[in-house]
């Protein structure tokens, strides 16, 4: 199970890696924040989702070659009677 883990963030960082070169995000320096440079939108880096959201991303686009224009990142949702959009 460990070296299943340790695999898992192996590849996820290959694939930050490949954004971070393709310029499709950057991190910032402080390790707190990614931007999703073609979208012009900043995340909390430090939350554990944020890694799933961007490894997402990045398989669409650098794996299965999904057009960058046709992903919406953090659409927002009805939620009840509101709209809204996770942070």
């Amino acid at each position: 199970m460990r070296h299943m883990k340790k695999k898992l963030i192996t590849q996820s960082d290959d694939l930050i890696a490949q954004g971070v070169a393709k310029k499709l995000i950057r991190l910032g320096d402080d390790g707190k924040r990614i931007e999703y440079l073609r979208h012009g939108i900043s995340r909390d880096w430090t939350k554990p989702e944020a890694i799933i959201e961007a490894k997402a991303y990045l398989t669409l686009v650098l794996q299965y070659e999904y057009s960058d224009d046709r992903i919406r990142l953090f659409a927002p949702v009805t939620v009840g009677s509101s709209l809204r959009e996770r942070d």
